[in-house]
């Protein structure tokens, strides 16, 4: 089983290793009103080698505690 600490410290690596831009892109994405996202996304999944990002971003969707989650964390690792 998987510590929830170590799934934080995990993704708080994965988001610290991506070019600041794309933080702060993904970082206004999810802070962003539904329908924005909801078309960004729309945008991301029609391009093949964004898909997987699309998917992840649309389970977010379906939990906005973890949209908020990680929002929160692209926040820490920006700073």
């Amino acid at each position: 089983m998987t510590d929830l600490a170590d799934v934080e410290e995990r993704l708080r690596a994965i988001l610290s290793s991506l070019p600041q831009a794309d933080r702060a892109y993904l970082l206004d994405l999810l802070t962003r009103g539904g329908g924005e996202r909801a078309a960004e996304i729309g945008a991301l999944y029609r391009i093949a080698r964004f898909r997987g990002v699309a998917e992840l971003l649309i389970d977010l969707e379906e939990e906005p505690a973890a949209r908020a989650f990680v929002a929160g964390m692209l926040r820490e690792v920006s700073t």
